[in-house]
Order: C-alpha cells, then sequence, then structure tokens
C-alpha cells in the first residue's frame, strides 16, 4: 500500500455565482493497493486557494470517497465560509467545477496514471449536479457504476461450483511420435474473462485487455489441417436518404444540439427555400402519401417521378469470422488409443457451461488461443499462414466410425475418430491489430508482407 499526494497548478476563477475571483487549485490524496489501483471511496479532494498568488495555500473545500458534496470550510476569524455560500452551487455546475475539473485532468496526466486510476479518482472527485435529472447521469456517476462492475469482476461475484477442471495436460500431442521438423497447429485452452469497463470522456465502452492472467490449463498440438482457409467480412447495406428525411433529420440534429433556436433556425431555412415548386410539390406529394397510410407510390402515380433517393452503400459494422478444423485421429499403439481420447475429451470438457455456486447463474466456458507453427520448433507464429484471435469453441463433433463401419482393436478402442472443431472469435479484426506484426514472438519476417489476420 502507497499513498500519494499530488496538486495541480493555480488557476484563476470564479468560485461563486457573486463574481468573487481567486486563485485555487486541486489537491488529491489517494492510496494504491499492492495491484496498483485505487479505491475511490478513499481518495481525498481538496480545493486549495490564494487571494494573492504566493500566499500560503488554505483549504477551502475537501471532500473523501464518493460523497455527493464537498464540505467548504471556514474562516475562523469570520465564521463564514471562505467561497461563500453560494459556491457549492458554482462547484457542481458552474465555473468552479469547471477548473477543478481541468486541473484534475491536467496533474493526473502529468502523473502518468493509469485509465482505470484516473477513473476511481474522478469517480470521487468531481462534484456532481444536483439539478441534472435521473436520466441524465454525469460521467461521475458513470464511472460510479463502472467501478463497481469492475469490483465485481474482479471478486468473481460470480463464484465456480464444484468440479471445474484446471489442468488438462500441457502438451497432448497427436500422433506421441510427433517429427520435430513437421508443421503444426496448437489449440491453449485457458479460462473465459471478461473485459474490464473504461467510461471516459468519450464515453468509451470497454478496454482492449481482459481481466486477469491468462493461465493456460492445457495445448493440444496436432498436424496441420489439410484444408486451410480464412474469410475476412465486413458488414455493408444499401440505404436511401430523400431530401425530405434529410430536411427532417437535420432539424431533429439541430434541435437536440442547439435546443429551440436550432430548430427555429432549420424552419426558417427551410421557408426560405420553400419557393422551389418542385420542392413544395414533392413536401405535399410525400405528406399526402404519409396521410394516406404511408403510400410511397403517391408521387409516382402523379407525378410520373419519385424523389431521389440517394441510395448509396454504407457501412453498418464489424462481422467475427469463423473457423472450422477437421481431424482424422487413428491410434498406432495403446498409448496412442489413450492420448486421442484425451484430445476428445480437451475440447468436449472445456468447451462445457460452467455450473456457478448458485443455480441462479452458469459461466462461461473456457476459451482458446488457435495459432499454426513451422516445424523448425520455434514457437513464433507461422508467417504464411493467417493469424487468429482468441476464440470460442462453438462445436465440436465427433465421428467414432469415419470408414463407415464399426472397427475396434483388441482392447475396445476405435481405430479411428473424425474430430470437427468449429470456432468463432471473440473480437472483431480491427486495422491496429496488424501494426503488432512483424517480430513479435521472434517472427523475422517484415510485418508490411505478412499475411497478418
Amino acid at each position: 500500500m502507497a499513498t500519494k499526494t499530488i496538486t495541480s497548478g493555480e488557476n484563476k476563477t470564479k468560485v461563486g455565482t457573486t463574481g468573487t475571483e481567486l486563485y485555487t487549485r486541486t489537491r488529491i490524496t489517494y492510496t494504491l493497493d499492492e495491484n496498483g489501483k485505487i479505491n475511490s471511496d478513499t481518495v481525498k479532494t481538496d480545493i486549495l486557494f490564494q487571494q494573492v498568488p504566493g500566499d500560503p495555500p488554505v483549504v477551502a473545500a475537501t471532500k473523501t470517497g464518493n460523497g455527493r458534496d464537498f464540505t467548504f470550510t471556514k474562516n475562523e476569524f469570520t465564521g463564514k465560509e471562505y467561497f461563500g455560500a453560494d459556491a457549492q452551487k458554482s462547484l457542481k455546475e458552474g465555473a468552479l467545477k469547471t477548473t477543478t475539473t481541468q486541473q484534475i485532468d491536467s496533474v493526473m496526466k502529468k502523473e502518468g496514471l493509469t485509465a482505470d486510476q484516473k477513473q476511481s479518482i474522478k469517480a470521487s472527485s468531481v462534484a456532481s449536479n444536483p439539478e441534472s435529472s435521473n436520466d441524465e447521469a454525469t460521467l461521475a456517476d458513470v464511472n460510479q457504476g463502472v467501478e463497481f462492475s469492475n469490483q465485481l469482476i474482479n471478486n468473481q461475484a460470480i463464484k465456480d461450483g464444484d468440479g471445474i477442471r484446471k489442468e488438462y495436460g500441457q502438451n497432448l500431442i497427436y500422433p506421441i511420435t510427433f517429427p520435430e521438423n513437421q508443421d503444426r497447429i496448437k489449440f491453449s485452452m485457458f479460462r473465459y474473462s471478461p473485459r474490464r469497463l473504461e467510461v471516459n470522456e468519450n464515453l468509451g465502452a470497454t478496454s482492449k485487455n481482459r481481466v486477469g492472467e491468462k493461465t493456460i490449463f492445457g495445448n493440444v498440438i496436432l498436424p496441420i489441417s489439410p484444408s486451410i482457409s480464412d474469410q475476412n467480412t465486413v458488414s455493408w447495406g444499401d440505404d436511401t436518404l430523400n431530401a425530405i428525411e434529410a430536411l427532417a433529420a437535420a432539424t431533429a440534429y439541430r434541435g437536440i444540439s442547439e435546443g429551440p433556436k436550432g430548430i427555429a433556425k432549420s424552419i426558417e431555412n427551410i421557408a426560405r427555400g420553400s419557393t422551389d415548386p418542385a420542392l413544395k410539390t414533392a413536401a405535399a406529394a410525400y405528406f399526402a402519401a404519409a396521410a394516406a397510410g404511408g403510400n410511397k407510390n403517391f408521387l409516382s402515380r402523379v407525378t410520373g417521378g419519385v424523389l431521389n433517393p440517394n441510395l448509396e452503400l454504407l457501412f453498418n459494422g464489424p462481422q467475427l469470422r469463423t473457423f472450422s478444423f477437421s481431424f482424422t485421429l487413428s491410434a498406432r499403439e495403446p498409448n496412442e488409443s489413450k492420448r486421442i481420447r484425451e484430445i476428445i475429451r480437451f475440447f468436449k470438457q472445456g468447451m462445457s457451461v460452467k455450473r456457478a455456486t448458485s443455480n441462479l447463474f452458469v459461466k462461461a466456458p473456457n476459451i482458446f488461443d488457435i495459432s499454426n507453427h513451422l516445424g523448425s520448433g520455434a514457437e513464433s507464429d507461422h508467417p504464411w499462414i493467417n493469424k487468429i484471435k482468441t476464440c470460442a469453441l462453438t462445436n465440436c463433433s465427433v465421428n467414432y466410425t469415419p470408414a463407415g463401419n464399426y472397427a475396434t482393436f483388441y482392447d475396445g478402442a476405435m481405430t479411428a475418430y473424425e474430430l470437427t472443431l468449429s470456432f468463432s472469435e471473440l473480437d472483431p479484426i480491427f486495422e491496429d491489430d496488424y501494426k503488432d506484426l512483424g517480430n513479435r514472438d521472434g517472427n523475422t519476417v517484415n510485418k508490411d508482407t505478412m499475411i497478418g489476420y
């Protein structure tokens, strides 16, 4: 545990609605636990002021933890609050809040705090607006909810039930006499962990990294599948926006961003352009069609034309990739039969849904890293085959009679098994994923010429 104090520079600001101006600065005292995390309930925030630059600073307002209000200190001689009776309002919605927030952001950036640490401090130190509605949560309120969610994640609020297996064998290799110079595919299984929530001024949603350490439960190493392919897809779709819809959207947008004045301005612009006979005809036909139940062919019926739909192909969002692998596993000795059973069990049990201690919940199955490797023995990814992000195993199919007839060895082991696995990546592919290619994991191929994802 380490306690630190950071203090911002000073700025001249109005400390109340009466217009009084003072030089203020903000001081933050926080404690880091052994994991480098900050509990916002222990963060102390002091607002200091100087009537004249160079004077010793005086604490005018203070708060500790997630309390809603600052406590303002009083002048021991006059018995009145240093900032005046209306300073609380200025600290919640006025110039004092703006200055304090800017000082906090500046000093945290200078200190080099992580995003999580910044969130914990701001959740405690930024004052809330008492007049905002329940539906308009401030960023501090959101951060408090985010911190609570992250505490649930860190503390594993949904506990594991009994029978959770955490060891499957670090290297289940087939065939057991795998040649060192043969290319291979490796499946590494580990526990699913959620992402931490990260909400900031830009309303970011989740962090790139998942919570906790990645502990490998086991690995399966097989000859590379005979059929190798990938398919990168992105969702696009056609969309239309005619002139009337564009005007309505522009009016709504200005109303949201500028308020009633924006709406009035949009209506004024529409009225100015309504002298165009074609626009009058289009608008009349459009609203007549809407009144008649939305018959879009009304304008075509009465004029022989339609509003220009401005048809365009627009981006809808990313899509997740899927991968399928098929392996025929034939044993050549009893130990290899045992190894095949272990490999099948590895995938079947690993993809199974987990029970929680409470019957109210179930927990996610394990997830997998999949990588192709050259037969040189290096652990670096195969530079000539696509990379795959962390995946969930969505289907595991086993054909116990791939030759079309029932056949066993003397001990009852099947002579061959056909194992088919279907995976789906947990995250879509983004362009900046390619910047981590190249020399990572020992690859010496130029990152700009690697296939990547």
